[in-house]
């Protein structure tokens, strides 16, 4: 889970999960990611759950009944009984040789230790789902309730132990395999003052300073060599682990508002020291370092920005303001002019308070140096009194046209009342002539900053070394790291190094001293870009992503209330969306797995996450798939209703569609598409560390329009012999993102699904027909899935989910529907559907089925005389039906 550093301070209940930097800022953008400050205003009623069109459907929990919906079956053996998992030809395969795919889920911190009773009805409850996967997510966070730590210590505390050993031990009788995660969230011993706020879980730091990574093996050593009473097995020598995870979401190399410049001490000397021996190591001496490094002064190169200067004004500025007062004008000092931005208040947008200059000639390929002078001055007087100084400001490089899209530059700059000089280089990726725009961006926050010496140039300036600074005495700064001039890029070059270095470290003392017999992977490969991912085939059995459809945005720090989405559907996505940014990172011949997934609440399009990740999976032949997360920071096992963003127990439409995505996954109803091959550079001219490097990469290599489900992207790397390429399958799955009724189908012979603006609408499916009904959204997700894996016309049993929206009784949206006045209380409702389904051959028997899948009351079925069932559901009190020969 994934969130901004400057956020994890504030997000001490949640795991990581930080959004990939903002790509746009448009003047009156398509998306925006606003922070969302709790409105005045709330939307109008919906029509207030009335029972016309919504009905309550309480989720039950791990002490439900077992219900008509079981897939018990699919784990007939306990997890391990057939030795150990390992990678073979490209997938997992268990010690007879057979493959194996996993259907999982987390659970987060507190739900990583339930009491004895509790764990026995929760994994069987998995069992039924069809979950064979569960990852242990969080564990290090703290002191029980939450983690395995004593309370202000480092020790593991015995108690919580122990229920990790019974949930770990009542798992694998169920057949269920588990994930253990090492470092998520432990603080380090001396990590303090500034360095612990801008470093909360010691991240990044850890990837180069000493005395955290041997934090790292301690813990490692504690837990992995510690004996499970229940199994008789030490965790690195437990057959019922699929594997271990060293690190969540980390590297060395930028990612984000994460950076290693300006370091406090002790960290800034040490990773000055290393970075001196590697500049030593690959130049020798001072003289051919200058050299490298464009020593030589070069001619002036020409300024792009016209008016640089100031000295006609504002003119070539456009200041945003949506309505807040705002005032952009230029001012002297000393002799010098000045570009002065002020806002008194936040708009409704985080995009809302910025000034930028469009239309400009960037390039793609080309080197570019943006240089200014930045300050937030105090004592500037508004309309209503002083306006602050502003805190940060958002740098960006960007289209002036629709998409919006970053073109590849980023930086967040923390502002204070005293001048401070910054210096860019970048190469944009993506561009559209004469289209480029420099954006600078308060990010919604009122304040007022002030800007001088502006510079865009292309080229960039030589790298002067002063007085006393050589490689012989050790005394080289350190540099800012970013593509675009030969230091930076150095820089670049020795944190991945120094990445990869680390992750070795660890992996060897995990799998020679500690003795780790399953599978074990460093982090998420996206995290360092191509980079990462060369880090992960370095060092990992596997690769492993993240990746969220419209996380919230918690701009103006975590909160249940104060946050932001975006509320469309992924449907609409033509680039794929979060599942694309998934699909570019797989290797041919390294299994795959996706161990954090998620379409957030609240979110009117929340259905479709589980069908469409299940299907563009089995599609790409991934290996693993987890939801995030079963619960998080709660052990709330038996929730009747939405507990947060994230969790997928008291959430009855995931609930619903878990089987579904099971059975979707792990019996392969669609067969993978056929493979696209990109062959990877032993070595690319510059490093590539953004998140999306490897999108561009295979954008490049020309990927057809639809390939997210016409081809299964395999990267071909250097030293692994991909597996011969699979005959090509019928298309079975078929996405249209374009409106005004973006579609996403699946017709395989056991599976049919419907998911995006199909209501007021009839979908043919092969032999089956879906007619849906006016939606107040129009959007909704419809599934048919063949329990007994045969194809849907000679199937004796079927399961049918249909969900359009969930949310908790009383539960209230701002009125753009992109937050939460409130998130009400249980139980949770549904919105009805009226839905006909025209199904194949005679079914004698249909039923409505209650939260916990017992049959709540049977439906009439009428023949349509064509040799086919009509069943009829006139916004049915129900998410899920089961009918039967």
């Amino acid at each position: 889970m994934r969130f901004p550093l400057e956020v994890l301070a504030a997000a001490s209940l949640f795991s990581a999960c930080v959004i990939p930097p903002p790509a746009a800022s448009p003047a009156t953008p398509p998306e925006a990611a606003v922070p969302a400050p709790a409105p005045p205003n709330v939307a109008p009623a919906d029509p207030a759950h009335d029972a016309e069109h919504w009905f309550p459907f309480p989720a039950r929990g791990a002490s439900a009944p077992t219900g008509l919906v079981d897939l018990s079956a699919l784990d007939a053996t306990p997890a391990g009984a057939h030795g150990f998992i390992r990678a073979q030809d490209g997938h997992f395969a268990d010690g007879a040789g057979a493959r194996v795919r996993f259907f999982g889920v987390d659970v987060t911190a507190t739900a990583c230790f339930p009491t004895h009773d509790v764990a026995t009805r929760a994994a069987a409850h998995f069992r039924r789902l069809g979950i064979n996967l569960v990852r242990f997510h969080f564990m290090d966070k703290g002191p029980a309730p939450v983690g395995l730590l004593k309370p202000q210590s480092t020790e593991l505390d015995p108690a919580q132990v122990d229920r990790l050993d019974f949930f770990v031990a009542e798992l694998a009788k169920n057949g269920i395999y588990a994930n253990l995660n090492l470092h998520v969230a432990r603080r380090y011993e001396g990590l303090e003052g500034p360095a612990a706020q801008r470093f909360e879980f010691g991240k990044m730091l850890d990837r180069f300073y000493p005395p955290f990574v041997e934090s790292q093996k301690t813990y490692a050593r504690a837990l992995l060599t510690h004996v499970n009473p229940y199994t008789r097995h030490a965790y690195a020598a437990e057959p019922a682990v699929l594997c271990v995870e060293m690190n969540n979401e980390n590297t060395a190399l930028p990612f984000w508002a994460g950076n290693l410049d300006d370091l406090p001490e002790p960290y800034a000397t040490e990773l000055k020291k290393q970075w001196n021996a590697w500049l030593r190591a690959r130049y020798r001496t001072t003289a051919r370092l200058r050299a490298a490094w464009g020593g030589d002064a070069k001619p002036a190169p020409k300024e792009l920005l016209a008016n640089a200067d100031l000295s006609t004004g504002t003119d070539g500025w456009t200041f945003e303001s949506a309505g807040v007062r705002t005032r952009g004008e230029v001012v002297a000092d000393g002799g010098h002019r000045l570009l002065r931005f002020s806002a008194e208040k936040a708009g409704t947008a985080s995009w809302h308070l910025q000034l930028y200059r469009a239309h400009l000639p960037l390039a793609e390929g080309e080197s570019y140096h943006l240089g200014f002078r930045v300050r937030a001055p105090t004592g500037v007087a508004g309309a209503a009194g002083e306006i602050p100084p502003a805190r940060n400001l958002e740098v960006t490089a960007m289209l002036a046209v629709a998409d919006w899209r970053n073109l590849g530059m980023w930086r967040n700059i923390r502002l204070s009342p005293e001048w401070q000089r910054v210096d860019i280089t970048f190469r944009p990726e993506r561009t559209v002539a004469g289209e480029g725009r420099l954006n600078f961006s308060l990010r919604n926050q009122p304040g007022v900053i002030e800007l001088g010496d502006l510079s865009l140039t292309a080229g960039v300036p030589p790298i002067k070394l002063a007085t006393g600074e050589t490689l012989e005495q050790a005394t080289i700064p350190t540099v800012r790291g970013e593509s675009g001039s030969p230091a930076g890029e150095d820089f670049l070059r020795f944190l991945a190094d120094t990445d990869r270095a680390t992750a070795r470290t660890l992996a060897t003392f995990i799998r020679q001293e500690l003795g780790l017999k399953s599978l074990l992977v460093d982090t998420q490969a996206s995290y360092g870009g191509l980079e990462g991912l060369r880090r992960e085939l370095a060092t990992s059995d596997f690769v492993d992503m993240h990746a969220y459809w419209q996380h919230p945005d918690f701009a103006a720090g975590w909160s249940k209330l104060r946050f932001h989405i975006e509320n469309t559907t992924q449907v609409a996505a033509a680039d794929g969306g979060a599942l694309g940014s998934l699909a570019v990172y797989r290797v041919a011949g390294k299994p795959f797995t996706v161990s954090e997934y998620n379409v957030p609440t609240p979110n009117d399009y929340a259905a479709e996450a589980l069908p469409m990740y299940a299907a563009i999976a089995a599609l790409q032949d991934w290996d693993a798939i987890y939801a995030y997360t079963f619960l998080d920071f709660s052990s709330a096992w038996d929730a009747d209703h939405l507990l947060g963003f994230f969790d997928l127990g008291g959430n009855p439409g995931a609930l619903s569609f878990l089987p579904v995505a099971a059975l979707t996954f792990r019996n392969g109803l669609i067969a993978p598409a056929p493979a696209a091959r990109l062959p990877l550079a032993a070595n690319e001219p510059a490093p590539l560390v953004g998140e999306n490097a490897l999108g561009a990469l295979w954008r490049r290599a020309g990927l057809p329009p639809d390939w997210i489900v016409s081809r299964r992207l395999e990267i071909v790397a250097p030293g692994i012999r991909p597996p011969p390429a699979l005959a090509a399958a019928a298309p079975v799955v078929r996405w249209e993102a374009a409106p005004p009724r973006p579609t996403f189908t699946v017709e395989a012979p056991a599976l049919r699904l419907a998911t995006g603006r199909i209501a007021g609408t009839t979908l043919t499916l092969g032999d089956v027909d879906l007619a849906v009904g006016e939606l107040p959204r129009g959007d909704a997700a419809i599934a048919l899935v063949a329990l007994d894996g045969q194809p849907v016309k000679d199937s004796k049993t079927l399961l049918l989910v249909a969900v359009a929206r969930v949310e908790n009784s009383a539960m209230q949206f701002n009125a753009e529907r992109t937050g939460l006045t409130s998130w009400g209380h249980g139980p949770a409702v549904a919105e009805r559907i009226p839905l006909t389904v025209t199904l194949p051959g005679s079914f004698t028997r249909a039923d409505r089925l209650d939260p916990a899948g017992a049959a709540a009351a049977s439906l009439p079925l009428a023949p349509d005389g064509q040799g086919r069932t009509l069943l009829r559901l006139d916004r049915q009190p129900s998410l899920w039906f089961l009918l039967r020969r």
